[in-house]
């Protein structure tokens, strides 16, 4: 039986190496969503860890120590000041929000 014109004879290796790269390329999609969500999981963390430290009821404030009301200010201002593009979904926009989290964390005063 004679091939197509239309039909060129498959190259086995061109074949074998095509199937290596698309499953490396998944394996790094799979690692880059793995990654991104552990990041995003970190970050949310410790933004979670100030806001329930500020949102105990003074009255309840055994052992929770708030920040005093200048640090709050510049915590405040600081907040405000990010500057991101969230449609774009820029590594640099992270990074930022990722910096500025830390920032906060550094501010709060020393929990027991």
């Amino acid at each position: 039986m004679k091939r197509s014109a239309s039909r060129p004879h498959p190259n086995p290796r061109k074949t074998r190496t095509a199937k290596q790269l698309v499953r490396e390329i998944k394996y790094l999609r799979s690692l880059t969503k793995d990654i991104t969500t552990h990041y995003s999981l970190s970050v949310h963390g410790s933004l979670a860890s100030i806001v329930r430290i500020l949102e105990t009821p003074p009255t309840q404030k055994k052992g929770v120590h708030r920040p005093n009301e200048k640090t709050m200010g510049a915590m405040l201002a600081a907040l405000r000041s990010l500057t991101v593009k969230k449609k774009k979904g820029r590594a640099k926009d992270l990074r930022r929000i990722e910096v500025l989290a830390k920032k906060l964390k550094n501010l709060m005063p020393s929990q027991p």
